[in-house]
């Protein structure tokens, strides 16, 4: 099973609400969650109003700290470690396999 399933069952398992965004998958989330979650066309709608991003793609839109001025919350959860969290604006909560936890204040 490829981690993505996996971090989206386990939220939903916990009742979070989520949208995905993949440009190549998108048709295969709908074939595995149908309407329990919702899709995004855009990294951005996913993102727009979003309490917290995990990045578990390596599609380059991720690595724009742009993308992630609509959310909500403030936390960013980078499993492909895609994003310089040094480009990030501040106020980010960044976390990412081999870096230590970042704030940006």
């Amino acid at each position: 099973m490829h981690a993505s399933i996996k971090v989206v069952n386990s939220f939903l398992e916990e009742g979070c609400q989520i949208t995905v965004y993949d440009s190549k998958a998108l048709s295969n989330a709908r074939k595995i969650f149908g309407d329990k979650i919702e899709y995004a066309e855009k990294a951005e709608e996913a993102l727009r109003y979003a309490d917290a991003c995990v990045i578990v793609t390596e599609w380059p839109e991720f690595a724009n700290p742009k993308v992630y001025t609509s959310m909500r919350g403030r936390v960013i959860i980078d499993g492909r470690r895609v994003l310089d969290p040094d480009r990030l604006p501040s106020g980010f909560i960044y976390h990412a396999i081999g870096f230590p936890k970042a704030e940006k204040t």
